[in-house]
């Protein structure tokens, strides 16, 4: 099949360190080798390329522009729909596959279906102001009128709809979605990519940690939605208890120098990495993964980490739980709870036998 994927963000090999929509590569580099074509239409800010070969994959990029806090692009609708309708003809696309009906790359759906007749796939990871919440009352609120008077209408025009999980299904039918359109279909990770590797020791020490210490470790952006400030609290209770770990934080974000200012008394036991391209590495020199998200959808983070044969200890948000089940693979924990957070981390610190059986059925 010839598809053509249209998303906010899709990696660039032109601009260092973006990886933003890395997932997206990741699948279409699995579905290249089964025969199939893929097209890319994203948003072009920050310097990236209108047009670039990613892989083998074409990626065109429209005028856009970016809300800083919460990294949300918003893309020039028209140069969209017909940079979209150019290449369904030029190329004689088979689908047109939307990621993500919570961003306004989605909206060219309303006028697509009367315009080429090509069936339409969208991906969701969730409703925001529904059961996805960024931590911000305005933010929240603008996710809500989306969620409510919006996805609705786009996803009425889609063929099929992908879920990512299951619990999402429910506000699906209630915006009157009918279950022949629905299918959950989880995201993955490449267990080549993503499993025990050893050199522990060796990353430890390229990192500037002690041999002995245990090491907590979180990947992700450094926004609100991802619940750090709760982890930061936690932390500081722990090291009173056990002077002997370290909390690792790989990722950028606008709140980083936020959260090394909050870190300030205890900055002998928390490292800021950044952004970095070596996560398994990473994860093979931890002990513990940490997602104290608000919301998340299907997390490929935890994925990542249970791949690698670590314990998870995430939020009870969004797809977690069908991921993590309770105690055997990780802990699931309330959202914006710092004492329970500390609680679930505190079981895997003391119990070194626990903790790498979790990692094993993991």
């Amino acid at each position: 099949m010839r598809i053509c994927v249209v998303s906010p963000y899709f990696p660039s090999h032109r601009i260092p360190n973006y990886i933003e929509g890395i997932f997206l590569l990741r699948e279409a580099k699995q579905l290249q080798k089964q025969g199939h074509k893929f097209f890319v239409v994203a948003c072009q800010h920050s310097g990236l390329p209108k047009f670039e070969i990613v892989e083998g994959i074409p990626v065109y990029r429209v005028s856009s522009v970016i809300i800083p806090k919460i990294q949300y692009p918003i893309p020039n609708l028209f140069q969209l729909t017909n940079t979209i309708i150019k290449i369904s003809k030029r190329y004689r696309i088979d689908l047109l596959d939307f990621w993500g009906q919570v961003y306004l790359t989605s909206l060219p759906i309303l006028l697509l279906r009367k315009t080429i007749k090509v069936p339409i796939t969208v991906t969701v990871g969730g409703f925001p102001g529904v059961d996805w919440f960024y931590g911000n009352k305005i933010v929240d609120l603008v996710g809500l009128f989306h969620s409510v008077f919006l996805a609705g209408l786009i996803l009425k025009q889609a063929n099929r709809i992908r879920l990512e999980f299951f619990s999402a299904n429910e506000f699906l039918l209630r915006l009157g979605i009918p279950n022949s359109k629905i299918h959950v279909v989880k995201r993955g990770v490449d267990i080549e990519r993503f499993r025990p590797i050893g050199k522990r020791e060796n990353i430890k020490k390229e990192l500037g940690i002690k041999k002995n210490n245990v090491v907590i470790l979180f990947v992700g952006r450094l926004e609100q939605v991802k619940g750090i400030d709760y982890l930061l609290q936690a932390a500081k209770q722990l090291l009173k208890e056990h002077n002997y770990l370290t909390f690792v934080f790989a990722g950028e974000g606008t709140l980083r120098r936020k959260y090394e200012e909050m870190t300030q008394s205890i900055r002998e036991n928390v490292i800021f990495l950044g952004f970095r391209n070596d996560i398994c590495q990473l994860m093979n020199a931890a002990d513990i993964f940490v997602l104290p998200s608000r919301s998340e959808a299907h997390p490929i983070s935890v994925l990542e980490a249970n791949a690698c044969g670590l314990p998870v200890v995430a939020s009870r948000v969004g797809g977690v739980p069908e991921i993590i089940t309770d105690g055997v693979n990780g802990i699931c924990v309330t959202p914006k709870n710092a004492y329970k957070l500390a609680e679930a981390l505190r079981k895997l610190i003391t119990n070194s036998s626990l903790a790498k059986e979790m990692g094993k059925k993991g």
